[in-house]
């Protein structure tokens, strides 16, 4: 088990003093929004350096529903017993728990425009694995990119998705 220590006048675990971009959107939450693709970019450049695994996802590529499962099963390497459904989606992503790991979807807007429902849940999924993997001084972060500067992701009770720190003062994100 790693120590606390102080670092620049914060109190860390030791095992995260190099890992700057990580804290950061930790400090957030685990779930960062991004309107600005180049900004999305930069971050998950600074997260690879800090030995972040990366599952990029891009929603454009997602048809129907089964497609946005199966984009997980592949990319993320998931058993063929994945059930397709948010269930089962949940009950692999704790098999990461444990890893350092960040799952980036790209054109979250058009993801929720086609599946409202998934979309709002995937979010709720994905932070509850979060708060189980710190438990194992892991994490498991979500960066969501977006053409739309008014996304609201909703059912995720005590917390609200914030933009990432290049972002946040940019109260129309390109309206």
């Amino acid at each position: 088990m790693s120590k606390l220590i102080l670092n620049n006048g914060q109190l860390v675990l030791e095992k995260w003093v190099n890992k700057q971009e990580t804290f950061k959107m930790l400090s957030d939450g685990s779930i960062t929004l991004f309107y600005n693709i180049n900004i999305l970019d930069d971050s998950i450049t600074k997260l690879k350096t800090e030995n972040v695994c990366i599952y990029d996802f891009d929603a454009n590529n997602w048809i129907t529903l089964d497609d946005f499962y199966t984009d997980f099963k592949t990319k993320m390497n998931f058993p063929d017993y994945f059930g397709n459904n948010l269930d089962a989606l949940n009950d692999c992503l704790s098999d990461f728990i444990g890893q350092n790991i960040a799952i980036c979807i790209r054109n979250y807007d058009v993801f929720m425009e086609k599946f409202s429902y998934e979309s709002n849940i995937l979010p709720r999924i994905i932070l509850t694995q979060c708060w189980s993997s710190l438990l194992q001084e892991s994490y498991i972060l979500m960066l969501i990119h977006t053409k739309k500067g008014n996304i609201s992701v909703k059912d995720i009770p005590l917390f609200t998705p914030k933009w990432n720190i290049m972002e946040m003062l940019n109260s129309n994100h390109g309206q």
